[in-house]
């Protein structure tokens, strides 16, 4: 049902929730169609920060978004914390 999906898409974030900076450059990553250097230029940063960004974000959470499948996971539950 729909209280349990939404629940499982926050559980995903909830070890970065707080941090808004990285979940706000992710959420532009997957807006650009997963292309670091448009995503990095409306960020106004570095393509290397933004990359590091990714890369941190997928330590942290484990969750690959440079794969598409996963991307799209992450991606819904951006959107469901309304960023």
């Amino acid at each position: 049902d729909q209280d349990t999906r939404d629940e499982l898409l926050g559980a995903l974030l909830e070890d970065i929730e707080d941090d808004k900076e990285l979940l706000n450059s992710i959420y532009q990553y997957l807006e650009c169609d997963m292309n670091v250097t448009t995503a990095a230029k409306k960020l106004f940063i570095h393509r290397n920060s933004l990359q590091y960004r990714v890369d941190k974000f997928v330590e942290k959470t484990g969750l690959d978004v440079k794969s598409f499948p996963q991307a799209v996971t992450v991606y819904l539950a951006l959107l469901k914390q309304h960023l």
